[in-house]
């Protein structure tokens, strides 16, 4: 990464686990999107989510980060393998078209069923709210969420979204 100026970095592949220290380890995992940083290397790198696990004495925890990513059966497959989770952060925005987002961009309704799908204690909704990439509104993604959490009876308490910046302490 010598182009970039990067000097520490890890190159992995698809549920490829990475030691963090004695009790944490990371896993790069499959999820449904694209990657591309010019117009001529489309999918030349693979793109992905992690799960992360901590193993120690008091207490194990597993998180699932999605990334960017559209809804697929990936969720229910992590959540065999490496579920329940404690926290996910799942994308909730730039869905709009669907016809045309659909394959790298959740809607909120895909995130309320991602967080049935991997059995999340607790999730937080990402990838909205900054930029307005997509034809829906900047506000649209909490009014849909709010409604699909609703429709598929999963408590607000159980769904979070944060203003960007904002911080939250979670006592487990």
């Amino acid at each position: 990464m010598k182009e970039v100026d990067i000097e520490k970095f890890v190159e992995m592949d698809w549920w490829q686990p990475l030691k963090l220290n004695d009790t944490a380890e990371l896993t790069f995992v499959p999820v449904k999107h694209w990657s591309a940083r010019g117009l001529t290397d489309r999918n030349k790198s693979l793109w992905g989510g992690f799960v992360v696990q901590n193993k120690n004495n008091v207490q194990n925890y597993k998180i699932f980060f999605a990334g960017d990513t559209g809804y697929c059966s990936i969720f229910s497959e992590l959540s065999e393998k490496y579920g329940p989770f404690d926290l996910t952060f799942l994308p909730i925005g730039a869905y709009e078209p669907r016809w045309f987002m659909k394959d790298a961009h959740m809607n909120p309704e895909e995130a309320a069923q991602a967080h049935i799908d991997l059995q999340s204690k607790y999730s937080v909704g990402i990838h909205w709210g900054l930029w307005q990439l997509t034809d829906e509104g900047p506000a649209e993604p909490l009014i849909d969420l709010k409604k699909s959490l609703e429709s598929k009876s999963i408590p607000t308490s159980q769904f979070e979204t944060y203003e960007p910046g904002q911080t939250k302490i979670l006592n487990y």
